[in-house]
């Protein structure tokens, strides 16, 4: 019978995507795309223990504001929030872009 490899677990794959897709509204709202639809590209999502992780990527606008924003959201447990179980906790956009050898790319045009 097939079975997920030692070591890895679909909680741990579940519990990322919730937190990605908790950031998702306020990143949005956050970088100035208000609700329009936006597309998420390379989200990295980090356990950062106790139930509490750290989402980044970039954040790209719909076509009519095509620019791309970076950003970090971090989320915790809420049992309050019924729907995901989760709160924004942190939120920051418009990072810039950081190459392989960690210095910071030049700015970024309109």
């Amino acid at each position: 019978m097939g079975g997920i490899a030692a070591g890895c677990s679909t909680d741990r794959l579940d519990a990322s995507a919730i937190a990605a897709a908790k950031c998702s509204l306020p990143v949005g709202e956050k970088a100035g795309f208000g609700d329009d639809p936006t597309e998420k590209r390379d989200i990295t999502v980090t356990d950062l223990g106790d139930g509490r992780f750290r989402v980044t990527g970039f954040v790209v606008g719909p076509p009519e504001q095509r620019r791309s924003v970076g950003f970090l959201c971090e989320v915790e447990p809420d049992p309050t929030d019924q729907l995901r179980g989760l709160k924004v906790t942190r939120i920051e956009v418009d990072l810039p872009p950081v190459t392989t050898s960690g210095a910071a790319e030049g700015g970024q045009e309109s």
